[in-house]
């Protein structure tokens, strides 16, 4: 089973909006808040709002029940749970290539136009990694992609964005600076997803209506097993994108956990 994100206008499908909606109605001293609202495609991702949404992400999580109580930190929790979202579906939309109408990563679009049908169909372009241990049967990442029904469309290590699609993979330097710093930024919105989710389960998970919080648990629990067997827990505990950039932008070892991480999480949760 894959966490399918559908995307219209460049944000996560409604049922994010959904979702938050009737975190507002529980937790109605969110006040502060406010409506969803729909934001526009993100053209790219140094742009100016998706810069201010990591701001404000930023912001909130020097935040917690150090601070504040534990209602506050939960409310502080839920609200970032869906800013990091948002922030993610930004990402996902623009290095996913989804075009706003197919569930399906890898499509062709107008605006941006970086990604085209049967070109792009993977956020990335991956070096063939060995994994530590088996992971799903597969030793490596060609084998685990090829295995065709683990990583939704992208079946193909060389098939990623544009932005990401690094050359000599198998070489030397096969990401960038700016690569890093791309992968990085996902890595670090993961794991930000992944935390704020362990802190919010417990305290919702027996409210009607917050059925999915498990299920999305229970795909990032299976995302994690993949990443504790392929040998990458240090990058899945990463929370900080200048560690993030200096842990593992500095050599191949380092840009290989990368391109791991991906795999086993960004083309395994999305189709």
């Amino acid at each position: 089973m894959h966490f399918v994100l559908k995307f219209t206008n460049g944000v996560a499908d409604d049922w994010a909006c959904v979702f938050f909606r009737r975190v507002l109605r529980i937790l109605s001293r969110l006040s502060f808040v406010g409506e969803c609202s729909k934001f526009q495609p993100l053209e790219h991702i140094n742009s100016a709002s998706y810069f201010k949404l990591y701001i404000s992400i930023s912001f909130l999580q020097d935040f917690d029940e150090l601070y504040f109580g534990t209602d506050d930190a939960l409310d502080i929790n839920v609200h970032l749970f869906y800013m990091i979202m948002d922030q993610l579906a930004r990402y996902t939309y623009y290095y996913g290539c989804y075009n706003g109408s197919s569930a399906v990563k890898g499509q062709t679009r107008a605006s941006p136009a970086t990604c085209t049908n049967n070109t792009n169909e993977c956020f990335a372009n991956y070096p063939n990694v060995s994994f530590s241990s088996s992971v799903s049967s597969q030793a490596n990442i060609n084998a685990f992609l090829t295995a065709g029904n683990l990583s939704g469309g992208c079946q193909s290590r060389t098939k990623g964005h544009t932005d990401l699609a690094a050359t000599d993979l198998d070489g030397s330097g096969h990401y960038n600076s700016s690569q890093v710093s791309a992968l990085c930024k996902g890595v670090v919105l993961m794991n930000n997803l992944r935390t704020v989710l362990s802190a919010i389960s417990s305290s919702l998970s027996n409210v009607p209506g917050f059925d999915s919080l498990s299920t999305i648990s229970d795909l990032f629990s299976t995302a994690e097993g993949y990443g504790n067997t392929a040998g990458i827990s240090d990058v899945m505990s990463t929370l900080s994108q200048t560690k993030c950039e200096a842990d593992f932008g500095a050599n191949d070892n380092g840009k290989d956990k990368l391109a791991v991480f991906f795999v086993l999480f960004f083309e395994t949760l999305f189709v």
